[in-house]
């Protein structure tokens, strides 16, 4: 703050910090060798893309945090600038399709369904 104070007017008023919690989000682990992983895996394999396992923040984390299996499964398409005032998704309809394909299929086979 300082150096932002130096740098610019303060004739109105200097800039100020004020960190405060605004949530908590939990962490937690989904084993590769769990059966929500190995489905989504196949699913991911027969639809032509090699999954990749990664950890980060996402809705997965809560039930993670509370040993339930869960996984974040990517849309399709391709974007930028994640939780920016600029982030951006191109949603062309035939990886969004292919996602929303993918997502279903994996649900449908975690189910049990034919």
């Amino acid at each position: 703050m300082d150096e932002e104070n130096i740098a610019r007017s303060t004739a109105l008023g200097r800039v100020e910090l004020d960190v405060q919690s605004i949530g908590e989000r939990p962490f937690g682990q989904t084993r590769v060798d769990t059966p929500i992983v190995q489905t989504a895996s196949v699913v991911a394999q027969r639809f032509g893309l090699q999954p990749r396992y990664s950890s980060g923040s996402t809705d997965a984390n809560i039930p993670m945090s509370m040993r339930i299996p869960s996984i974040t499964v990517d849309s399709g398409g391709i974007g930028g600038r994640v939780h920016t005032l600029d982030e951006w998704v191109d949603v062309e309809k035939n990886s969004s399709v292919k996602g929303i394909q993918l997502l279903l299929t994996t649900v449908v086979a975690l189910a049990g369904l034919p």
